[in-house]
């Protein structure tokens, strides 16, 4: 039986002088729910996580007639409790500090921005040990408009104990022709692995069989993207968008299903058992197309938009491999929307088609279905000349019982009502004597 309590509050400062601009915000966020099957297939799996968080970012921001300087500096405390079963839980503390120092300035008729960053990580924890990463990058990013040509382009060097020195370019490109653009860009990216990845249950002794376990070991994950699409404007109420899109991907990681006997940096598993175990997958190859066509017409006293959106994705990887999450993705996926404003009321449904290979794990009562459908309702109605709605909003309201992680349930058909009220705002001129 799954169950989720959920909480979220924030607060925001803004300043604007002349020159200068200054920006903070602060929140905090707690999070109960329920786990089970989220992270192994173990048939001893009872899981229960709460998570709380707290994190603050501020920007102060210096304007002159031809360049603009940013200081980004944000602070984020996390704490995990994870509760695998009443007799064993692990507790995470982690912290982050992230700082980017940039500068945007116009040199003839191209707009350059430059700049630093660093990136600080912290983690206290009983199951994964503690730990601590930082990087360091500097990048460029360079903008140019010929005619009807908009050229994008940028690099950026980053550097850790863990990756070494790697290299990231960047290029986008669109042209526009009357009612049509066309685009593309290509690329490179990649991503050291975290904390998890590499040493989750790393200090748990004799871990029980079917769970995740992390590799130490980790190699930085680095892909290569391409995409290349159009949108044309068929008219001013009907829009036609399509993107054909590759990715070729090394060093992935993912939780592979692994023999313990082949796992030589970890002492705390059993002989001759199975585990999720983090591995870099030699490579893997994604391509697919994504459709849209969207549709809006102002009515009397009221509109109506309308949406069809399609998506085709292929993931391939070795034969021999058996992995987790990153072929763990929708096929097919057919979704579109229809929303009718006609005075106060409000109707919105929205639905998606999805069509992805099956799964199943009978120790657990898991299966992922080959195909499902989902359909949300939602209904509002507001009051003229008064700053409040109501509005009844109906999840699933098919009440398909689907899973998009093996063994964790997604939830049926679930009713939400609320009333959405909005506060005039005012602009506060301080008096300076």
């Amino acid at each position: 039986r799954n169950f989720f309590d959920l909480k979220t509050y924030t607060a925001a400062v803004t300043y604007r002088g002349n020159k200068l601009k200054f920006y903070a915000r602060a929140g905090a966020d707690y999070r109960d729910f329920a786990a089970k099957y989220f992270y192994t297939t173990s048939t001893y799996d009872e899981s229960i996580e709460k998570v709380s968080s707290y994190w603050t970012q501020t920007a102060l921001i210096f304007d002159q007639e031809n360049s603009r300087t940013e200081l980004n500096a944000s602070y984020r405390n996390g704490k995990d409790s994870f509760a695998f079963s009443p007799s064993s839980i692990n507790k995470h503390t982690t912290q982050r500090i992230n700082a980017t120092l940039s500068q945007n300035r116009k040199m003839g008729s191209v707009d350059v921005s430059f700049g630093f960053q660093t990136d600080w990580q912290d983690i206290v924890s009983t199951d994964r040990g503690d730990h601590q990463t930082i990087s360091n990058a500097a990048f460029i990013l360079a903008q140019k408009e010929i005619n009807h040509l908009h050229l994008n382009g940028g690099i950026r060097i980053e550097n850790s104990k863990k990756i070494g020195t790697q290299l990231v370019p960047q290029l986008n490109a669109s042209y526009k022709m009357n009612k049509l653009v066309l685009r593309s860009s290509l690329g490179r990216s990649i991503r050291q692995a975290d904390f998890t990845e590499r040493f989750t249950s790393y200090k748990l002794s004799n871990l029980t069989p079917g769970r995740n376990v992390g590799n130490p070991d980790l190699e930085a994950e680095s892909s290569y993207n391409f995409d290349i699409g159009a949108d044309v404007y068929l008219s001013k109420n009907l829009q036609y968008s399509n993107t054909l899109f590759f990715r070729q991907s090394s060093n992935l990681i993912d939780y592979t299903l692994t023999n313990s006997d082949a796992i030589g940096n970890l002492t705390n598993l059993q002989a001759n058992s199975d585990y999720l175990y983090a591995k870099n997958i030699s490579n893997s190859t994604t391509w697919g197309n994504e459709f849209g066509l969207k549709y809006t017409q102002n009515i009397q006293n009221g509109r109506i938009g309308a949406s069809l959106n399609y998506t085709y994705l292929n993931t391939s990887t070795p034969d021999s491999v058996v992995s987790k999450y990153i072929a763990n993705h929708p096929i097919h996926n057919l979704n579109g929307s229809l929303n009718i404003r006609y005075a106060g009321l409000g109707l919105n449904v929205g639905g998606a088609l999805i069509t992805r290979n099956a799964e199943a794990v009978e120790a657990i009562n898991a299966e992922i279905r080959n195909q499902y459908a989902i359909v949300n309702l939602k209904l509002s109605y507001t009051v003229s000349d008064f700053p409040a709605s109501v509005y009844i909003d109906i999840r699933n309201a098919l009440d398909t019982r689907y899973q998009e992680i093996l063994g964790a349930q997604m939830p049926g058909r679930w009713i939400m009502g609320g009333i959405r009220w909005r506060f005039n705002h005012y602009k506060i001129q301080p008096i300076i004597y």
